[in-house]
């Protein structure tokens, strides 16, 4: 019987290698892994950039460092293969596909080099991996190992200044053209703060220091000082399908203003929910994966849920390791399930928590301002040109049907009235001058609109302008919160998260942008 062969497509290989789903963070990220690794045992990891002008220049190179073991010839050999078998295991280990050091790097950039000493050893083991002729034009796909003796690879002054450690390992990436942000600066201080964010359990139990561009990272404390206020509310352990989780549950103190809680920590809309660590690593961060509808009530919710390298099945995460909000459509539906029995009670808990919050903010408007509000109000709610797309309203049907006609009609209204009011007011209320500069909250199944006195927004222009003017701001920010509403209504996450993002950002500008 004869045997085909097919030619596998190396410029194919080389395509999938690079989009498997990492945004340049996590790649880096990734690569860390190897680095904190229990038996690899690195207390330092540097990350370093390397430009043609100066710290300011566009990003050519990255290199990252550690001193770990160290990798011996046969180790490296089989660390540079896809699916490389180097005893990881997920009860153990970061990583356990063999796959994350290449898919990562390739990533980011055309070639890797990988450089590595095991202490007393008189060799350097070094690989390259080069896929730029692949790129251009489908050709081979190159990859050499080597053993570099110890004193021609010490001859070379530049390997001195990269590699100073007698063991450790080098992972550095060039021909780079994967980067969103090549700016150095830029780059590197939202990569400082992702480190801290991703690695702050390793950073504050010093199992690890991380320095980027030669700035030390810090922890990013995500639960604030939650902890030391004594606003634990639960924690457990539970299994599902032979795999171990643990959680603690908080709920963080709208007053809590601490001054190092590092970006992206603070009390808002964005980070609420679920905080997701394997191996104490993050992987996941303000989660809701289903389990309630993102709203400022909520904002106190703080849920650190722990793990290990098995539970990538039910989370519905791959080999990149990070979980999203898309993973509640692949997670296991029994650790859907168990993960709402256990945690209910707290979403419950921070629900009410946040509605007597609210509550207790509310009536700080002056008269003459709410009865403006008031005017505000009827006015929109009388305005028969306006109209609001509620869930499972407005939609065209499938096939239109016929209606009997008896005859002109008399008096023909252009527009039918709507008997249901849809907006219960417009209030002042406190909420944080980290929050948004106004929102929305439900009441009796109508919208209030709620702006914050606490935002530089309403500090510095908003109380400051004439009554008349407030009138027409007021519609300006209801109409806002119409559109917004309308859009989350038939939105998917994708489309919710990119408007938190935006009405985040705004703010943040805005509220810089007053401050100065």
């Amino acid at each position: 019987m004869k045997t085909n062969t097919i030619q596998v497509r190396d410029s194919f290989i080389v395509n999938a290698l690079r989009n498997c789903g990492y945004n340049n963070y996590a790649a880096i990220a990734d690569i860390i892994d190897n680095s904190v690794e229990p038996e690899v045992d690195a207390t330092t990891v540097k990350i370093q950039f390397s430009t043609d002008s100066g710290k300011g220049g566009p990003i050519k190179s990255i290199n990252i460092i550690d001193n770990g073991c160290g990798m011996d010839f046969d180790t490296m050999k089989e660390a540079m293969c896809l699916g490389s078998m180097t005893g990881k295991t997920g009860e153990t280990n970061l990583g356990m596909y063999g796959a994350g050091l290449k898919t990562a790097a390739l990533s980011l950039g055309k070639k890797l080099t990988v450089i590595s000493r095991t202490q007393g050893s008189d060799y350097i083991s070094k690989a390259v991996l080069d896929i730029t002729e692949a790129c251009k034009n489908g050709g081979p796909i190159e990859l050499s190992i080597d053993k570099v003796p110890l004193d021609e690879f010490l001859s070379n002054p530049e390997n001195l200044v990269n590699f100073a450690e007698d063991h450790g390992t080098l992972v550095s990436i060039t021909e780079i053209d994967r980067l969103s942000n090549k700016d150095r600066k830029s780059f590197g201080g939202q990569l400082r703060n992702k480190i801290g964010e991703i690695f702050n359990k390793f950073i504050t139990s010093n199992i690890c220091k991380f320095f980027v561009d030669g700035t030390l990272a810090e922890p990013v404390n995500l639960m604030l000082n939650a902890l030391e206020q004594n606003e634990l509310l639960g924690s457990d352990e539970f299994e599902v399908d032979g795999t171990q989780f643990s959680f603690n549950a908080y709920y963080l103190p709208k007053e809590d203003t601490s001054d190092s809680v590092g970006e992206g920590a603070s009390r808002n809309l964005r980070n609420q929910g679920l905080y997701i660590y394997r191996q104490n690593r993050l992987i996941g961060r303000g989660l809701t994966l289903g389990l309630w509808t993102r709203h400022p009530q909520y904002n106190g919710l703080r849920i650190e849920l722990f793990t290990n390298g098995t539970c990538d099945e039910l989370l519905g995460s791959t080999f990149t390791k990070m979980v999203s909000e898309q993973s509640k459509e692949t997670m296991s539906q029994s650790f859907h399930d168990v993960l709402i029995q256990k945690i209910g009670v707290f979403i419950n808990e921070a629900k009410n928590r946040g509605q007597r919050e609210s509550a207790a903010a509310k009536g700080e408007t002056d008269p003459e301002t709410q009865k403006m509000y008031d005017h505000v109000t009827k006015e929109m709610n009388d305005n028969l040109l306006l109209k609001i797309n509620r869930r499972g309203e407005n939609k065209p049907n499938e096939e239109p049907k016929e209606h009997e006609h008896r005859g002109p009609q008399k008096n023909p209204a252009l527009f039918r009235e709507r008997k249901n009011k849809w907006l219960d007011g417009i209030k002042e209320v406190s909420l944080g001058r980290n929050e948004e500069m106004f929102m929305f909250e439900m009441s009796n199944n109508k919208r209030v609109v709620l702006i914050n006195t606490d935002h530089p927004f309403y500090n510095e222009f908003y109380r400051q302008l004439p009554i008349n003017l407030k009138h027409q701001m007021a519609k300006v920010i209801t109409c806002h919160e119409i559109a917004k509403q309308n859009v989350n209504y038939y939105g998917s996450d994708d489309i919710q998260q990119l408007i938190d993002t935006y009405n985040e950002t705004i703010s943040s500008e805005v509220g810089k942008s007053l401050s100065k």
